[in-house]
C-alpha cells in the first residue's frame, strides 16, 4: 500500500484467462510538455468484466449428498474427474446431472459453485479461483450454443486445470454436439437415470427415517406408481409422503391420500366434472376455480371472483342470483370445500393447484378466458385477491408456460400502483424457477433493451434489485446495464435504487462495484449513468453510515478512488441530488464525527488525485465550509490531513517538503485555513 492508502503499482492483480487485471493507485508519473508544463499521475483501473459464480449453500450440498443415488456411470465419472479435473455430464433433464455434478465436486473436497450463462456472457470471462468446482449449466442456453461457445468452454477447462480447480458441464446431447468440442478437450459421461423407486426411498429416508421409508416401499401401489416414473417423480412422491405421513409408517388411509395427491387428484376431479355438466351446474365449476385460485381467502372474495368468471364465459345465472340460490355453506359443500372462519379452504392437500392444472389440461378452449380472469383478479377490490397472482405464476411454472406470467405481469405493471405490486414478486418467482426461469429471464432482458414503456422498465428494475440478483447477480446486472441508458430519468432512478439495495449485500458488493466501474468506463451515455450511480452509492444513509465504504474489501479501495477521480473531474453527472464535491466534503464530515475511519476516508479521497489539478480540487473539498479550528476541531484537523496526503501524491509539491501556512496548512495562529495557495497556482 502507498502512503495514501491506495494500492501501489501492480499491487492488485486478478488473473483471468492468462491476462491480468491491474488496479493500482500511484502507478507512475508522466512528464509532458505543452503550454503548461506539469506533472500528472495516471492510474489505470480496469473494471472486472467477468461472470461471477455463486457458491452452493453448504446445507444444500449436504442435502444432495444425503439423498444421492449413484447412476451406473458414477465410478467412471469420478475417475475422469480425478484424471482430467473436468467432465461433461450429458442426458435429458431429470436424469440426475446436477446432483451427480455436485457430489463429484464435493467428493473431491472443492467448493461447488453454480454458473448459469446469459445472453451476453460468452464474450466475457468467468471469474475463477483456485480449489473451487464450477457447475456450468448449458440446459438453459441451447439457442446460444455454437463452436464459439465451445471454444470458450474449452479454454475455461484449461484455465481451471491450471488453477487446481474443476469443471462440470451439464448439457443435453444435442447441445453438446453444437459446441463442436471433442472428448480430448472435455471428457464426456452419458448418465443413465437411476430408478425412480430407488430415488423415492433415498429421499424419504433422508426426510423421515429408514423405518418409515421401508414401510412405504412394501406397498405394491407405491412400487407400481413408480415403475415407469422418472427420478424427479420419485423425489416428488417422497415429499408428499413425508408431508402426509407425519413420519409414521404407512396406513391405508394415508396411502390413498398420497396416491391421489401424487396423481393430482386426476380421477376424483374427472368424476366431479362429469357430475357437474349442464348450464345449471356451471356456476359450481366457476366457484371451484375461484376457490382454487384464492384458497384461504374470505368467502366474499371467492364468490366475487366466481361471479366475474361466470360473466367472462357468459354463464347464465338463475333469476335472483345470490339472493335466490343456496347459501355460502351449501355452495362450498357442493365444491367439496369448507368454510373455516368465513374463509374457503379445501380439506385435500394440493387440491387447489390440481383443480387449476386439470382445467388447463382438459379445456384448452378455456385458456384465453382463464388467463384473462386470473390476470384481472389481483387488485379488483380485496387485499386477499393477491393470492390469485401467486396462483397464476404457479400455474405458469407447473405448465412450463412462461407467457402466462409474463403477459399478466406486464398488464399488472401498466395498471395503477395497487396492481403493479403483484408483478414484481411473481416475475421474480417465475424467473428463479427451474421450469421457466430461463424464458422469464430472457423476457426481462428483452424488455430492458427495448421501448417496453416506463411501467415495464420500472418493474424490471425492481425485479433485478431483489432475490434474482442474489441468485444470478450477473444476469440482474446485465438487465440493469441496459435499463440505465434508457432516456427516462425515472427509470434511471429506479436502477440506482436497485443498485443501492444490492451493494449492501456483502456477497454482491464486488459485482455491483465492478458493474458501476464498467459503466463509468463506457460511452458517454453510460459513463454519465455510471458516475451518477456511484454518487448515489457513495451517499451516507439516514444514520450517517457510508455503506459503500464500510462494506468495501481493501482491494476495492483503489477502485473507489478511481471513481472519485472521475466524478470530481467530470461535468456530465448533473442531475444528482448532491454534487460530487459536496458529497466528498460530507465524507469528511462523517469521518470527523467518528462514523467512518478517518485514515480510510482521507486515503481514498487522496488516492483520487492524479495531477496538480486534482490536488487543487481536493484542497477546496477539504476546506469547504470549514470555519476556525475552534468551531469544529475534528473537521478542521481531517481537512489538514487530507491536504497533507494529497500533497504527498503530487511530485512537484512533494519535492518542496511538507506544506506550510498559505498552502493548505493552517496559518500560524491556527484559526483560519489559508486555502489552497500554491497548490492552486501549480494546478492552474
Amino acid at each position: 500500500m502507498t502512503g495514501n492508502g491506495v494500492p501501489d503499482e501492480a499491487a492488485r492483480h486478478v488473473g483471468v484467462g492468462g491476462s491480468w487485471t491491474t488496479i493500482g493507485g500511484n502507478v507512475g508519473n508522466l512528464v509532458s510538455g505543452g503550454r503548461q508544463e506539469r506533472v500528472e499521475q495516471h492510474t489505470h483501473i480496469y473494471y472486472r468484466d467477468v461472470i461471477a459464480a455463486m457458491a452452493l449453500d453448504a446445507n444444500e450440498v449436504e442435502r444432495r449428498r444425503a439423498s444421492f443415488v449413484e447412476p451406473p456411470e458414477f465410478a467412471e465419472a469420478a475417475s475422469t474427474m480425478q484424471r482430467a479435473s473436468a467432465i461433461a455430464l450429458l442426458g435429458q433433464p431429470g436424469c440426475g446431472r446436477r446432483t451427480t455434478g455436485t457430489v463429484l465436486l464435493a467428493t473431491l473436497g472443492v467448493t461447488p459453485k453454480t454458473v448459469v450463462l446469459d445472453v451476453e456472457d460468452f464474450g466475457r470471462q468467468l471469474e475463477i479461483a483456485p480449489g473451487h468446482g464450477y457447475l456450468l449449466d448449458l440446459d438453459e442456453d441451447s439457442d446460444q450454443l455454437n463452436t464459439r461457445a465451445g471454444a470458450w468452454i474449452g479454454d475455461l477447462a484449461v484455465r481451471l486445470r491450471a488453477m487446481n480447480s474443476c469443471l462440470v458441464v451439464r448439457a443435453r446431447e444435442n447441445s453438446w454436439r453444437a459446441l463442436g468440442l471433442n472428448e480430448d478437450a472435455l471428457p464426456v459421461t452419458r448418465l443413465t437415470p437411476p430408478c425412480a423407486i430407488t430415488v423415492f426411498r433415498a429421499h424419504l429416508a433422508r426426510m423421515t427415517s429408514d423405518v418409515v421409508a421401508d414401510s412405504w416401499m412394501r406397498h405394491d401401489r407405491i412400487v407400481g406408481l413408480l415403475q415407469a416414473a422418472t427420478p424427479p417423480d420419485g423425489a416428488r412422491l417422497a415429499r408428499i409422503v413425508a408431508e402426509t405421513s407425519a413420519a409414521q409408517p404407512a396406513g391405508d388411509q394415508q396411502l390413498q391420500q398420497v396416491v391421489e395427491e401424487y396423481t393430482n387428484w386426476a380421477e376424483h376431479l374427472a368424476t366431479w366434472f362429469r357430475n357437474t355438466t349442464g348450464p345449471t351446474r356451471g356456476y359450481e365449476r366457476a366457484l371451484l376455480l375461484a376457490a382454487a385460485a384464492l384458497e384461504g381467502a374470505p368467502a366474499g372474495t371467492v364468490f366475487a371472483a366466481a361471479d366475474r368468471l361466470a360473466r367472462i364465459v357468459e354463464l347464465p345465472r338463475e333469476p335472483g342470483g345470490p339472493l335466490a340460490g343456496p347459501d355460502a355453506s351449501e355452495l362450498t359443500r357442493q365444491i367439496e370445500a369448507e368454510l373455516q372462519d368465513q374463509c374457503v379452504r379445501f380439506a385435500r392437500p394440493a387440491y387447489g393447484t390440481s383443480v387449476l392444472d386439470h382445467v388447463w389440461g382438459q379445456r384448452p378452449q378455456l385458456h384465453k378466458d382463464l388467463r384473462e380472469w386470473l390476470t384481472g383478479i389481483p387488485g379488483s377490490g380485496d387485499a386477499e385477491s393477491g393470492r390469485a397472482a401467486r396462483a397464476l405464476s404457479g400455474l405458469a411454472i407447473r405448465q412450463r408456460n412462461a407467457s402466462i406470467v409474463s403477459v399478466a405481469a406486464r398488464r399488472w405493471a401498466e395498471e395503477p400502483a395497487r396492481r403493479r405490486e403483484f408483478a414484481v414478486p411473481e416475475l421474480t418467482r417465475a424467473a428463479l424457477s427451474e421450469e421457466i426461469g430461463r424464458d422469464v429471464r430472457r423476457q426481462l432482458y428483452d424488455w430492458a433493451r427495448t421501448s417496453a414503456g416506463e411501467p415495464t422498465h420500472l418493474t424490471v428494475a425492481a425485479v433485478c434489485g431483489g432475490p434474482l440478483a442474489r441468485q444470478y447477480p450477473q444476469i440482474a446486472l446485465t438487465r440493469l446495464r441496459n435499463l440505465v441508458v434508457r432516456p427516462n430519468p425515472v427509470v434511471q432512478e429506479s436502477v440506482f435504487e436497485s443498485l443501492t439495495a444490492l451493494v449492501r449485500d456483502l456477497a454482491l458488493y464486488p459485482s455491483v462495484m465492478s458493474e458501476v466501474a464498467r459503466w463509468a468506463n463506457g460511452d458517454e451515455l453510460r459513463r454519465s449513468a455510471g458516475l451518477r450511480a456511484f454518487l448515489r452509492l457513495a451517499a451516507p444513509d439516514e444514520t450517517g453510515q457510508i455503506w459503500l465504504l464500510s462494506a468495501a474489501p481493501e482491494q476495492d479501495h483503489g477502485l473507489i478512488s478511481e471513481l472519485w477521480h472521475q466524478v470530481l473531474r467530470d461535468q456530465t453527472a448533473d442531475g444528482v441530488a448532491e454534487p460530487a464535491a459536496a458529497l466528498a466534503s460530507r465524507w469528511l464530515d462523517v469521518a470527523a464525527h467518528g462514523q467512518a475511519p478517518p485514515e480510510l476516508v482521507t486515503g481514498i479521497l487522496a488516492g483520487s488525485c492524479r495531477s496538480s489539478i486534482d490536488v487543487g480540487l481536493m484542497a477546496g473539498v477539504a476546506f469547504a465550509g470549514v470555519g476556525p479550528r475552534q468551531s469544529d476541531p475534528a473537521r478542521y484537523d481531517i481537512a489538514i490531513k487530507l491536504v497533507q496526503r494529497t500533497w504527498e501524491l503530487d511530485p512537484i509539491l512533494a519535492g518542496r517538503g511538507q506544506p506550510v501556512a498559505g498552502s493548505g496548512q493552517p496559518a500560524g495562529n491556527g484559526d483560519q485555513p489559508a486555502g489552497p495557495g500554491p497548490v492552486t497556482r501549480n494546478a492552474s
